[in-house]
């Protein structure tokens, strides 16, 4: 049983809420991501349902297709390949829904995989529950990362699950659980980056020095096994057609974030980068920092070996992204379950009035979000749904011409996506051939090296210019 302030055991009689009152809240905040499916198209959603239309409709399914082109977009095509089957149910006109209903069941799937490691670590079911509660209605997951047609929880479920059952492999030493877990690791990689490897890696460090494990994790099935699971990207970048496209897209990416910004906005970086993610775990976090300002008895982490690894976990798998100059809040979503399990700990095993306020911020998160479905996306909707008006435009002006896109930007590929929807089942909008005589062209910028502008759209914050070359310039 953990521990609380004072070293004592936390009855579990004496715990204001069941495990029961906890899943029931859950099942609450998973009905609030539903009324997210109808708002239009958010930052760069566009660059996924636009790959994974394009995939379908040319049969390619071991890359991401862009305009016709595999050198735009060069990750694994594993999200793609589960938005494709979701569309063909909810039809290809719903394509953002079906995008955005698979990265809802990957966040649900990462909340209920953290409650079955947490009870597999204390054999308490209420906590376990209240983990994954927790969890689930952290600000950027609940208001934003955790619907929105991003791999990155996609990426976050077999990360994660590639993290515990490593965990589990080296506490129980355990072949399954280790196979179970380097199976996770290169399906997270499949799912979006080789950073997957890297938590896996840093994560059982960590495990096997608190636990003193060497022996098993260099045993030989487990070196067998690693070197199976390693075999597997490197297969997929030789063998696969775009292999090359993708692993040098992949290194570049990665190297990119080494790259200097000067002193001054590194300085900023570092300052800025624990603020924003102490932001991006709020309310919750709101909760512990109140209690500690008021110096109220919260769950003693210190005495929980377990606790200890985890925010040992967090900490050597927090640097890769903090200590860089360049880097984002969505590369360490799969940190934010132990940050979630960590608080909930200090929460769930404190004070009876602490365990109050915190599940108290979690009803609140909740009726915000209902009360965002009810006001707050309409309203996003009325302000920002010219694109799919810009799109039918687009579509009216060019009159069935050739139309194609030079646009890579959120915008470009947003009005790609509804085009793509209006030209169903037709082909979809593809970027221009070298020497074309005759046609339009969707660009970012005005280039006339490609064409004359012939009229200029607004799509969110963005100028959009239409281009003609040839004969359609004349209509």
């Amino acid at each position: 049983m953990p521990t609380v302030s004072g070293g004592k055991s936390a009855p579990k009689q004496l715990l204001p809420s069941t495990a029961r009152t906890y899943w029931l809240l859950f099942a609450l905040a998973a009905l609030s991501f539903l009324i997210t499916l109808p708002v239009n198209y958010v930052g760069e959603e566009a660059i996924w349902t636009v790959t994974s239309y394009e995939m379908w409709f040319h049969g390619e399914y071991t890359a991401p297709v862009t305009f016709g082109s595999h050198a735009i977009y060069w990750r694994p095509p594993f999200y793609n390949l589960a938005i494709i089957p979701v569309a063909q149910l909810t039809g290809w006109s719903h394509v953002l829904a079906a995008a955005r209903l698979v990265t809802m069941a990957s966040t649900l799937l990462s909340a209920l995989l953290l409650a079955w490691f947490v009870k597999k670590l204390t054999g308490d079911k209420a906590f376990a529950a209240f983990s994954a509660l927790v969890y689930l209605t952290l600000g950027d997951v609940f208001f934003y990362g955790g619907w929105l047609c991003y791999p990155s929880q996609f990426f976050t479920v077999f990360a994660l699950g590639a993290m515990v059952f490593g965990w589990l492999a080296l506490d129980n030493e355990s072949y399954a659980y280790l196979a179970a877990a380097l199976i996770a690791a290169d399906a997270a990689f499949f799912g979006k980056a080789l950073t997957a490897y890297v938590f896996y890696g840093l994560t059982m460090l960590v495990i096997t020095y608190r636990k003193r494990r060497w022996n098993f994790l260099f045993s030989q099935r487990s070196v067998l096994l690693h070197e199976i699971a390693l075999v597997v990207p490197v297969l997929w970048y030789l063998l696969a057609p775009a292999g090359g496209v993708q692993s040098s897209g992949m290194i570049e990416d990665i190297t990119d974030k080494l790259k200097s910004q000067g002193g001054w906005n590194y300085l900023i970086h570092f300052v800025h980068y624990p603020l924003q993610t102490l932001e991006q775990l709020m309310p919750f976090a709101a909760v512990v920092i109140f209690a500690m300002l008021r110096r109220s008895r919260l769950g003693q982490w210190r005495k929980s070996p377990d606790m200890v690894t985890s925010l040992l976990v967090l900490f050597v798998n927090y640097l890769p992204y903090w200590l860089p100059p360049q880097s984002g809040m969505r590369y360490i979503m799969p940190l934010f379950p132990f940050a979630a399990m960590v608080m909930a700990f200090m929460v769930f095993y404190g004070d009876k009035q602490v365990r109050k306020w915190g599940t108290g911020v979690i009803v609140f998160a909740i009726a915000v979000k209902f009360a965002l479905g009810i006001w707050g996306f309409p309203f996003f909707e009325k302000r920002f749904r010219g694109s799919h008006t810009v799109a039918q435009e687009i579509v009216r002006t060019t009159g069935g011409r050739q139309l194609y896109i030079k646009d890579v930007a959120s915008s470009g590929f947003t009005l790609a996506a509804h085009i793509d929807r209006l030209l169903y089942p037709g082909a979809p909008i593809t970027l221009p051939p070298k020497n074309f005589t005759s046609g339009y062209v969707i660009s970012y910028l005005p280039d006339k090296t490609i064409g004359s502008v012939y009229k200029k759209y607004r799509v969110g914050n963005d100028d959009v210019f239409l281009l003609c070359r040839g004969t359609a310039c004349n209509r």
